[in-house]
């Protein structure tokens, strides 16, 4: 209750010192003076300012439950689920392991941990699969491992806590955190190599036996390498030790280390590697406020949101980049056609996905299920790329296109969709649309061609364009 008033009053300082330095001019000033840097000191004042002032505005609506969220005055405690982005399901990965963290007036302890076959182990409940499970993943019983179907983090998470709740022995949670690969690897960039007893030391240098980062490598083998040398619940345990060492790490760093994670913490949180559900309804409105809460949302305009999900083919998504490109004509009439092409691009050897041979299979056939959102009556003309037939269905107050593909290692695959807008668009309008990155994905390079004028860009975060039409 102190801090909120004093955010707003520094808000509202940093608002003008923001204003004023933009009064600058950088080329103003020589580079240097007397040895000393000096417009690369405005640059970099000017940035710090401008970023703080879009933080603290960005933060507000989650500092203002703060308290309540780090457990003052009665203690909280939650649901912190691994999504391994590697093998990519509509919400940002598998959900392959979780850790329960305790707040108790401010003090965050991580209380146990274990994979998600353990909690699927006491579910007692036969719940038949989706139908896109049955088909894609054989299974016939729906299991919490795969209960992030829907890409609206919120819709997932009331479908998974539901049965969450219902296991015996299980600790009573407020919420459920989702973090990912992402996550660890920026945060030892800024805190350092992490020593946890028992398990070894964690890095982010290049580890050749994956092409990955040496921490998503030697979790990926404690997780996924069958060992005979290793003790049967090590990789059910790694994930508590590591974040209660990462969050010592964390907190045990001066005020430039602390500074340069509470931007990190921000940028993670925008590009959606960090998500977020709670119970209480004014929590869960300020994560909503706050953009953690993964939601799909409603938009005056065009809209896009692409999302794929990866059935049974290993953790390929971390060698998979993507390229989207939209040509959008808008006829005499005001008629919005658009043909979308989305590439995929495999960029790994194969390995060997023998499980006989007890080797560490990340790189394989993707097996692509993916979902185009798109505005409600939309409607689809043409479709290529997939190996069964497109559908169109609603879902999220949107219509979407779905089909399915193989992508094996070292090659390419391209989807193309042809579809009209449900709006039309008179000369002389802003051309408004809305792109929503899917949880856990890389950046992604996308182009716009609108009656013959282009435009290139990446997303790495939700994003809202606009162009005049002529």
């Amino acid at each position: 209750e102190k801090i909120v008033p004093q955010l707003d009053a520094v808000t509202a300082k940093l608002s003008v010192a923001n204003e004023e330095l933009k009064k600058i001019d950088p080329n103003d000033y020589p580079e240097q003076i007397k040895g000393k840097e000096v417009r690369a000191r405005i640059l970099q004042a000017e940035s710090l300012v401008s970023d703080a002032t879009l933080a603290l505005t960005d933060a507000k609506p989650i500092i203002e439950v703060l308290p309540e969220l780090l457990g003052y005055p009665n203690f909280k405690q939650y649901l912190v689920i691994f999504q391994n982005d590697g093998e990519q399901r509509p919400t940002g990965g598998f959900m392959s392991a979780f850790a329960v963290l305790k707040a108790d007036k401010g003090k965050i302890t991580a209380e146990k941990s274990g994979d998600i076959y353990s909690l699927d182990d006491k579910f007692g409940r036969n719940v038949a699969a989706p139908e896109i499970i049955q088909k894609y993943l054989d299974e016939k019983s729906w299991h919490l491992r795969n209960m992030n179907l829907s890409p609206d983090f919120r819709v997932s998470m009331t479908t998974f806590k539901d049965a969450y709740d219902g296991l015996q022995g299980e600790t009573e949670v407020s919420g459920v955190i989702a973090i990912n690969t992402h996550v660890l690897e920026e945060l030892i960039k800024v805190i350092g190599p992490v020593t946890v007893e028992g398990y070894g030391t964690f890095t982010t240098e290049l580890d050749a036996r994956c092409n990955l980062s040496q921490v998503i490598c030697e979790l990926e083998h404690m997780i996924d390498k069958p060992l005979a040398t290793m003790v049967s619940n090590r990789k059910s345990t790694v994930l508590g030790p590591l974040m209660q060492q990462i969050m010592k790490q964390a907190m045990g760093g001066g005020k430039e280390q602390m500074a340069s994670l509470f931007t990190l913490a921000m940028d993670l949180v925008k590009q959606k590697h960090v998500l977020a559900y709670f119970d209480d309804e004014k929590e869960q409105k300020a994560n909503e406020i706050f953009n953690m809460a993964g939601r799909i949302k409603d938009f005056d305009g065009d809209y896009l949101h692409i999302n794929n999900a990866n059935f049974g083919g290993a953790k390929s998504n971390f060698y998979i980049t993507q390229e989207v490109e939209q040509e959008i004509q808008i006829a005499a009439d005001g008629t919005v056609t658009k043909k979308l092409y989305i590439s995929y691009s495999h960029n790994q050897p194969m390995d060997n996905c023998n499980l006989e041979d007890g080797d560490l299979c990340l790189s394989g056939i993707q097996r692509n299920y993916f979902r185009v959102y798109v505005p409600k009556g939309s409607v689809l003309t043409e479709g290529l790329g997939s190996e069964v037939e497109i559908d169109t269905g609603e879902d999220l107050g949107k219509t979407y296109f779905d089909g399915f593909f193989e992508l094996r290692p070292e090659s390419k695959a391209k989807v193309m969709l042809v579809y009209t807008l449900p709006f039309k668009v008179s000369n002389g309008q802003a051309y408004k649309m809305m792109i929503q990155k899917q949880a856990g994905e890389k950046e992604i390079s996308y182009k716009v061609n609108l009656n013959g004028k282009e435009e290139n860009f990446i997303v790495n975060e939700d994003l809202e364009k606009s162009w005049q039409v002529n």
